[in-house]
């Protein structure tokens, strides 16, 4: 995006902030979609089962896009209230809350330099060996969830990573307590749940399934720059369209489904957008792209190739 465009809209998208009557209807429509999920997968009836598993695996996504805006601190005006909510949307995710929080924001920060995103650098073509593009290949063509799992245990889930990245003893504290929620989910509440892997197996499953395509179409195979030992700057927001990639489903998907976490062109212009606002962003580079016309080509090609290279050196225009 030109910076005489985004300087333009300025105004007028800076009018779309944290709203808490949207706020409060979009989270009790996911509250009220987990519960309805829950309900049914509870079921004796095979077929009433498999429809409430698939409602529960839209509704983890939708606790997953909850749980990117609580990190953006943007889906409520209230600071505490996206810190409690956080963490509510990180048991249902898996996902620890602050972690994500810090890792996303130095993602944001550094999009466009490959080996500095920490979100990133584990794409460079050197971390590609053989056993890894092995591996990729084979889960992308099955649809075996591999590299969204992979991808959540590096950023989120390793603590010494995050003690190196983020050294001040206040952001310690902060993962040491997302970890203890996490306990608190693996150890108290799954066990003292009844009929808990009737609900959550194969509906978390799907959700891997669905996060899967998604998380990778979002900046896999788009050229990025390399700054190796040289001191470089973050590139500015309404620069970074040119290394992110939207995908276009159709209007109700994108919504009520996805609830605009395919936008993500927008978002990276417009991070402190939450959203329920996103839609009202109309912005379009050149990486964006069908989701169907995507996908297709993309499970047609070598995973490791789409995560290792970018579309300069393959010449695969996706």
């Amino acid at each position: 995006m030109l910076k005489e465009d985004f300087k333009a809209t300025v105004v007028k998208y800076h009018a779309y902030k944290s709203n808490t009557t949207l706020a409060i209807w979009t989270l009790s429509r996911v509250i009220a979609l987990t519960a309805m999920s829950v309900v049914l997968s509870l079921s004796s009836m095979t077929l009433v089962w498999l429809v409430g598993q698939c409602l529960f695996a839209i509704a983890v996504l939708q606790w997953f896009v909850l749980l990117h805006d609580f990190g953006h601190n943007v889906f409520f005006k209230s600071g505490t209230a996206n810190w409690i909510w956080g963490h509510v949307a990180s048991i249902f995710c898996l996902v620890p809350f602050t972690p994500w929080k810090f890792i996303h924001a130095q993602h944001h920060t550094w999009t466009g330099w490959q080996d500095k995103d920490p979100t990133m650098e584990s794409t460079l073509p050197q971390n590609g060996n053989n056993s890894r593009r092995k591996v990729a290949r084979f889960a992308w063509r099955w649809w075996i969830p591999v590299l969204a799992i992979s991808f959540s245990v590096k950023n989120f889930w390793n603590m010494p990573r995050l003690f190196r990245l983020f050294p001040r003893t206040k952001e310690r504290w902060q993962f040491v307590f997302s970890f203890l929620v996490m306990q608190l989910t693996f150890w108290v509440i799954f066990p003292h749940t009844p009929h808990i892997w009737k609900i959550w197996t194969v509906g978390y499953l799907l959700f891997l399934v669905i996060a899967d395509p998604l998380l990778i179409s979002q900046h896999s195979h788009v050229p990025q720059k390399i700054a190796g030992s040289e001191e470089v700057r973050p590139v500015p927001v309404y620069e970074q369209d040119q290394f992110t990639r939207t995908l276009f489903f159709p209007p109700f998907v994108s919504k009520y489904i996805l609830l605009s976490f395919d936008a993500h062109g927008p978002h990276h212009i417009w991070p402190k957008i939450p959203c329920y606002f996103l839609p009202m962003v109309k912005v379009r580079s050149a990486n964006d792209a069908d989701w169907y016309s995507w996908l297709k080509e993309a499970k047609a090609l070598p995973a490791d190739q789409i995560l290792f290279s970018n579309r300069e050196e393959t010449g695969w225009n996706i």
